[in-house]
């Protein structure tokens, strides 16, 4: 345990809450939620003495059915309803796919930046994370991914794309790159999709496992906070070949037993919704992205580096600015120019002397007022 480091934003978090004039670009949360005839259909349902019992381990049997033709509509994964294990988040969807591929000593290749609560995850389960890092543009280079798989202990690498923290967007050909070096090592993927809605800017989001080839040794992992703005619901899932969920759903009976039997009967209710409610809520998101990526051309100590998804800039502080500890860094910011951000070392090595800004978790009002305050600080200069 205690290898394992301290969530990031937890003391950011607190700092920002003890000064409330702050405006937070720190947590990777929508601003919006579910529309109100969603909501009281789901009221409606709360009676139903169903609604308060256990589900089925693997979730509820309609709620699989619905995600197993969202995952072929959506994503041309082909997945039916047994491959799929509804997990209260997608944390808990990582926690069980890295419990069930690897063992204690074992090794994970983490993309680098990567998302915090993955190395986490590893570290608890006293499997060791590798940092996979990406090149100053966060391009993907195949040696650097070979390297890691070429060490008989790793077991598996994981991906989010689109990514948190830096929106970079993976495509056709770094996921065929990918799958060769996993065909010759004979390895897993963990592609974490959470985001795959939010792509701006023309690209196009490509699920791992639609890809010829890697399907048979990819482990998906999707959640509906994001995409309908739920995250205090806690709806993820998990896809995987069969054989893969005999053996996960050991992991789940034994930390979560099931998700919650409402937040699934919400779930179906905003699937059914879907074609109505991702659209809107896509551009609620693609009118943030495109103020964050204009205002921050604004900010003179902050360069800007590539990002078309998810709901972050990743931007680098300039060479000027006096810099010696980034999480130090990031409660300046809090107590100086009243913007919380979550800096990069938070997400690896990679990650050092960036800073993750969170563009979807505030009204394009209050975006425009943390930029205008980033435009007028002046942090110290070397």
């Amino acid at each position: 345990m205690s290898k394992t480091s301290l969530p990031p934003l937890v003391d950011l978090g607190r700092l920002a809450a003890e000064n409330p004039d702050t405006i937070s670009l720190g947590q990777g949360i929508p601003f919006y939620r579910p529309p109100r005839y969603v909501l009281e259909e789901f009221i409606g349902v709360i009676p139903h003495p169903a609604i308060h019992r256990y589900a089925p381990d693997p979730g509820l049997p309609s709620f699989r059915k619905d995600l197993s033709m969202k995952l072929k509509r959506d994503n041309r994964i082909i997945a039916e309803p047994d491959e799929i294990i509804i997990t209260p988040g997608a944390n808990l969807a990582y926690f069980i796919a890295a419990s069930t591929i690897a063992d204690p000593g074992d090794r994970i290749g983490l993309i680098s930046p990567y998302y915090f609560n993955h190395e986490m995850a590893c570290t608890l389960l006293n499997i060791k994370p590798i940092e996979i890092p990406l090149t100053e543009d966060f391009e993907l280079r195949s040696e650097f991914v070979e390297e890691v798989l070429a060490d008989p202990r790793t077991k598996a690498i994981t991906l989010v794309n689109p990514s948190n923290p830096t929106g970079k967007v993976l495509g056709i050909k770094e996921l065929k790159m990918l799958r060769n070096l996993l065909e010759d090592y004979e390895k897993w993927l963990i592609s974490d999709e959470t985001y795959e809605y939010f792509v701006y800017e023309g690209e196009n989001h490509i699920s791992s496992a639609s890809i010829s080839g890697l399907s048979e040794r990819t482990v998906t992992i999707g959640s509906l906070s994001k995409t309908f703005g739920v995250p205090g619901w806690r709806i993820g899932y998990l896809h995987a070949p069969i054989e893969f969920i005999k053996e996960a759903i050991k992991v789940q009976d034994t930390t979560a037993i099931t998700a919650p039997t409402p937040s699934q009967v919400l779930g179906e209710l905003l699937l059914q919704e879907r074609k109505e409610l991702i659209p809107e809520f896509f551009e609620y998101m693609k009118q943030n992205y495109e103020i964050a990526k204009k205002r921050l051309e604004e900010v003179s100590w902050l360069k800007p580096t590539p990002s078309r998804g998810a709901f972050y800039l990743f931007p680098r502080i300039i060479d000027d600015v006096s810099y010696s500890n980034g999480f130090d860094f990031a409660k300046q910011l809090i107590l100086e120019a009243g913007v919380y951000a979550v800096p990069g070392e938070a997400f690896g090595k990679t990650g050092e002397r960036h800073l993750r800004i969170s563009f979807g978790n505030t009204t394009p009002n209050k975006l425009n007022e943390a930029f205008d305050r980033l435009v007028a600080y002046s942090p110290p200069e070397q």
